[in-house]
């Protein structure tokens, strides 16, 4: 569940209601969309093990080669249903390139004033 900063229940935010507050904002603040997001996964691969059944395992190639995993159990196994496993797993494993790509985010906006500090501080002279 979320919750807003008094405490009280609120429902998720969509993508789309974020685009909205952005635009509304008018700040032309750079941000990771989910989009985005999508488009750096290029394989993904999912795994159920006899060995440990009823354990579902996701994993995820990004553009890069970088691979991350998700994975996904239920507590009783009678309860194990494959779509629910994937799902779950493959959320994991998605949960984990957020903050990969918001330091890249971070550090291309860095970098960029960094480089246009360096050209004011040269023009200075």
């Amino acid at each position: 569940m979320d919750y807003n900063k008094s405490g009280n229940y609120q429902e998720p935010v969509t993508e789309e209601e974020l685009q909205e507050r952005a635009e509304a904002r008018g700040d032309g603040a750079e941000r990771v969309t989910l989009d985005q997001l999508e488009q750096t996964i290029v394989f993904e691969h999912y795994l159920n093990p006899e060995e440990v059944h009823p354990l579902t395992i996701c994993v995820l190639e990004l553009q890069n080669g970088f691979m991350l995993v998700g994975h996904s159990a239920p507590a009783d196994p009678d309860n194990f249903n494959e779509a629910i496993g994937r799902r779950l797993a493959r959320q994991k494993a998605v949960d984990q390139i957020w903050p990969l790509l918001g330091f890249a985010l971070r550090e291309k906006i860095w970098l960029e004033q960094t480089q246009a500090d360096m050209e004011k501080d040269a023009g200075e002279e």
